[in-house]
């Protein structure tokens, strides 16, 4: 589910599950970091890249356990995704 070596480009959140103790965080936008090269982001026109988001749940430990991942991609470079919050619902459905 994407790359572990990533740069962040715009805000994410961290939050605390008091039930389970666990803390979900959302990436926000992410860039691959190898797929940039030496010049950075920064030097890239946004049609060069793509931009995705990812949101893990992760165990409060040491060291610390992913309990679950979800991302959001495309393989469209005009097409870019952003995650600006991660939270936890009590249940889903009715």
């Amino acid at each position: 589910m994407g790359s572990d070596r990533v740069i962040a480009i715009a805000m994410g959140d961290v939050d605390w599950l008091p039930k389970a103790e666990n803390l979900p965080t959302a990436h926000g936008a992410l860039l691959d970091a190898d797929s940039l090269g030496f010049g950075g982001w920064m030097s890239i026109s946004p049609s060069q890249f793509t931009q995705w988001t990812r949101m893990r749940e992760h165990r409060r430990s040491v060291p610390s356990e992913t309990v679950c991942e979800a991302a959001i991609e495309s393989d469209r470079p005009d097409l870019g995704w952003t995650l600006f919050g991660a939270g936890g619902i009590d249940r889903v459905g009715p």
